[in-house]
């Protein structure tokens, strides 16, 4: 009876409702309509990311791949977005590449996260997406990772674990300052697969650039004279290579490994080591 006295259907096909509980159909039309083009503009743009790393040169991959992180930032208005490394031992991961929303502070470098942040480290490593959000809460178990997420300022995250071979290598992540944010479940398998086609273009990038460094070192080595004339060339192309601010090469002498040759140590550190 009150079903009948609160609703009239009109002939085009739009329902109302009085009350609280007032609906309509155009409106659910048009919300699943926006919902299509949402999904339509996420499958474009992943899309245009996979054309565009497929083919990339050596020279250009780095800045590809920091621009596809910044359209998925800009895609889903998310505070940070990385692509991560584990180390061999699986007890640290590393930023390999971030795309940051501006005055937002990046993510460190690296993170200890067998000790900070140990349930979401577990489960990922077995291969599971972890998400933290309204609908998905950490339980009480993770207290450790809860803190540990507090201190770095994320109020909600998505972690997308990607493998190479048998073994999660590498992580996709997507996290906000502040509460509120969401990441439907439609768009994970698909966030996989460009988080898939991103490790693929830089592990290919490194194996690139390895070939190009073992090059040059042959090539020093070759045109050395003698021992100290290879360990400088070795050394400079390593220090370029590597981006770091010091490299040194060590020798074994009786019991000691003192170094033979160095770039960016000062004299004083190298006397004292």
């Amino acid at each position: 009876m009150r079903e009948r006295e609160n609703r009239s259907v009109e002939a085009s096909g739009q329902a109302h409702v009085s009350h609280k509980g007032e609906y309509s159909l155009r409106h659910c039309h048009d919300l699943r309509q926006a919902d299509q083009a949402e999904h339509l503009r996420f499958e474009q743009l992943l899309a245009d990311l996979a054309g565009r790393l497929v083919n990339v040169s050596a020279e250009t991959v780095s800045d590809e791949i920091d621009q596809a992180l910044g359209h998925l930032l800009g895609f889903f208005d998310v505070d940070r977005c990385a692509l991560m490394e584990f180390s061999d031992d699986k007890r640290r991961i590393y930023t390999r590449h971030a795309a940051y929303r501006d005055c937002v502070l990046p993510q460190p470098e690296n993170i200890e996260v067998k000790q900070s942040f140990p349930f979401l480290t577990e489960r990922l490593l077995a291969g599971n997406v972890q998400r933290w959000d309204a609908q998905h809460p950490l339980p009480d178990e993770a207290g450790t990772d809860l803190a540990s997420l507090r201190a770095l300022e994320i109020r909600a995250f998505l972690l997308i674990p990607i493998a190479v071979g048998s073994s999660v290598t590498h992580l996709m992540g997507f996290n906000v300052s502040q509460p509120g944010a969401s990441w439907p479940d439609r768009f994970v398998p698909r966030l996989r697969l460009i988080g898939e086609i991103l490790v693929n273009a830089m592990k290919h990038n490194e194996a690139d650039m390895e070939r190009v460094v073992t090059l040059r070192i042959l090539t020093k080595a070759s045109a050395a004279s003698d021992m100290n004339e290879l360990l400088q060339g070795m050394t400079g192309v390593l220090h370029e290579w590597s981006g770091n601010e010091a490299v040194g090469v060590r020798l074994r002498d009786g019991d000691d490994y003192p170094y033979y040759e160095t770039r960016g140590f000062s004299a004083e550190f190298v006397k004292s080591d």
